[in-house]
């Protein structure tokens, strides 16, 4: 962005250049120099916008007088950019005047741009399945012209009112349905993003059983069968089996 900046406003300097030196005539030492200004006509708040000058006679300009929103003691440059940030929005002027080295001064020129909010923006996977009673970890990617300071989180339509430094937040919940999970993120000047979703399906998974290895014992003799049981809230209950018969 800054490099198609730097060739747009090479271009500007150029075209400007070549229109005077094609319309002057010969140099009069008691005209005073005319300036034009530019600028991108959009802006962010928080963000820095800078303004470049052409002059008719670049060689003789001594400074710049920038006026910024009508402010009455001006900033002064000896470059011919300037360099401002807003922090609310609107249509916001800057006015420039150059002044040679005879202490001659242009007209003044008045470029304007427009100051909008750029919220930071942020994202979460659209659908997640996870098991009742299992600890998950919902990730959010936010993205901003500064830096993001905190995320807001809020379950099931509830307020953001659960808030994390970290771009994650632990879940976990002990019933099966379908929930969501909301998020917004907060950048270091106060600005909030849209909320963005993430749809939860949480189901009950069986217990899984292991039962001892095949064994070959004798007719008569008594064997114990072990068996282990895994699941997330618990085993109550072993329901065996002998040759199809249930106990």
């Amino acid at each position: 962005m800054k490099q198609t900046k730097i060739i747009a406003f090479g271009l500007v300097v150029a075209a400007f250049s070549v229109l005077y030196n094609c319309n002057k005539s010969p140099v009069n030492p008691d005209i005073p120099p005319s300036v034009a200004v530019f600028s991108d006509s959009l802006g962010s708040i928080y963000d820095s916008v800078t303004f470049y000058a052409v002059s008719s006679d670049s060689a003789s300009i001594r400074k710049y007088l920038w006026y910024r929103e009508g402010v009455v003691i001006p900033e002064t440059t000896e470059c011919n950019s300037y360099e401002t940030v807003w922090s609310d929005t609107g249509l916001k002027a800057v006015i420039v005047v150059a002044v040679n080295n005879k202490n001659q001064m242009s007209e003044p020129d008045t470029c304007t741009v427009k100051i909008r909010k750029n919220p930071p923006f942020v994202e979460i996977a659209d659908s997640l399945s996870v098991s009742i009673n299992d600890t998950t970890y919902l990730c959010a990617s936010a993205h901003d012209n500064g830096t993001i300071e905190k995320y807001l989180w809020a379950f099931d339509g509830s307020d953001f009112s659960d808030t994390t430094i970290k771009s994650y937040c632990r879940f976990v919940w002990n019933k099966s349905g379908v929930f969501n999970v909301a998020v917004k993120s907060v950048d270091n000047h106060g600005l909030i993003s849209a909320p963005d979703t993430c749809i939860v399906t949480v189901h009950l998974n069986p217990p899984v059983v292991v039962i001892m290895p095949d064994s070959t014992v004798n007719i008569k003799d008594t064997i114990g069968i072990t068996a282990k049981a895994h699941d997330n809230e618990g085993v109550v209950a072993y329901i065996w089996s002998k040759d199809g018969t249930h106990y």
